[in-house]
């Protein structure tokens, strides 16, 4: 059952409607807003793959939540009977390595360890959760969704799904028990009610009215007319 939707994030909505009205754009704000983009577009790859598998558990998309002064975004929580799955989505693409626990994309390039911010988040949500008086364990995963993601020298106990694995973690999903009761479904609507509709974090692009077009944008047609 899915409690809580996955919207288009508010910061990729600005880039867009920026772009639409001919934003004069640099290389660092095209270079954000397809990351934006990119990142947004492996989440909803995730949530068509949860529409799949044939047990119901309680879905919570896309939380931002706050505990003892520090922010945690989680893009999906799956509450099981027994278990809370949670899970960060990566859309990268190209050949990664890992070389004395730093990530890094060939051929050298250092990128941000996925696996850190995971458990940064985890730091945040288990004590959460037991202020919420939940004990349900966690188990927390990096699920890498473009196909066309390569992981190498990975170590074997590093909770990561690669794309060769997804349909078998699904299978693997269809097997936990989901009879959830009131008690999990308070929990999951506390969460929701934490939720925070804007990061304080956040850093929006900054333009004048003079910058942008000013006719009507036509959404179904992807263009201005006169008014």
């Amino acid at each position: 059952m899915e409690l809580k939707q996955r919207d288009v994030p508010k910061e990729l909505l600005i880039f867009r409607s920026l772009i639409s009205r001919e934003y004069p754009s640099s290389v660092e704000f095209e270079r954000k807003y397809r990351r934006k983009e990119k990142g947004y577009a492996g989440e909803v790859i995730f949530d068509n793959f949860l529409k799949t598998i044939n047990v119901e558990p309680l879905i919570l998309s896309d939380l931002l939540l706050e505990h003892s002064g520090s922010e945690f975004q989680l893009d999906s929580i799956l509450v099981f009977q027994h278990v809370i799955n949670i899970f960060e989505v990566k859309n990268m693409e190209g050949d990664y390595y890992i070389e004395k626990g730093k990530w890094y994309l060939e051929p050298e390039y250092e990128v941000k360890n996925p696996i850190i911010q995971v458990e940064r988040s985890l730091e945040s949500f288990r004590p959460l959760l037991r202020k919420l008086k939940c004990n349900l364990p966690i188990q927390a995963y990096v699920i890498f969704v473009n196909p066309e993601f390569t992981l190498l020298q990975a170590p074997r106990d590093l909770k990561i799904i690669l794309p060769s694995q997804i349909n078998r973690f699904l299978r693997k999903l269809n097997g936990q028990t989901s009879q959830w009761n009131q008690h999990h479904m308070d929990v999951a609507n506390q969460l929701i009610s934490l939720h925070k509709k804007e990061s304080s974090n956040s850093k929006l692009p900054i333009f004048t009215l003079d910058q942008l077009k000013k006719k009507c944008y036509c959404k179904l047609l992807q263009g201005f007319y006169a008014t």
